[in-house]
């Protein structure tokens, strides 16, 4: 079975990233909770590691992950590394809000069935 994380990459002083966190702030807890914020660029205006692994250079982008664990056994020791790979991206504050409904029911388990 796979997991999936859904993230909004958004910035500080971005029109668009308001009115996406605006939207988000009305959803009911369960599906606010599936959705993880996180900073497009660092405070010198780079952008951050996560956002370069995910291939993130808008904002706000949506992506939805998949994670991998690799592990290795070394001298009886095992040594895992988790990956992310990319299924999807949204950018845009309107194509994210349109599109949010079907990425949740479709990602997660928090939409009635």
């Amino acid at each position: 079975m796979k997991h999936y994380r859904i993230v909004v990459f958004t910035q500080d002083n971005c029109k668009p990233c308001t009115t996406l966190k605006e939207h988000l702030a009305t959803l009911p807890d369960d599906h606010r909770h599936e959705i993880e914020s996180q900073p497009l660029k660092t405070t010198d205006s780079q952008l951050t590691a996560f956002a370069k692994q995910c291939g993130v250079e808008l904002s706000p982008t949506l992506v939805v992950l998949t994670d991998t664990i690799y592990c290795i056994k070394e001298d009886d020791e095992e040594y895992c590394d988790v990956t992310y790979a990319k299924v999807e991206a949204v950018v845009g504050a309107k194509e994210i809000i349109r599109q949010l409904p079907v990425l949740l029911e479709t990602y997660t388990y928090c939409m009635p069935e």
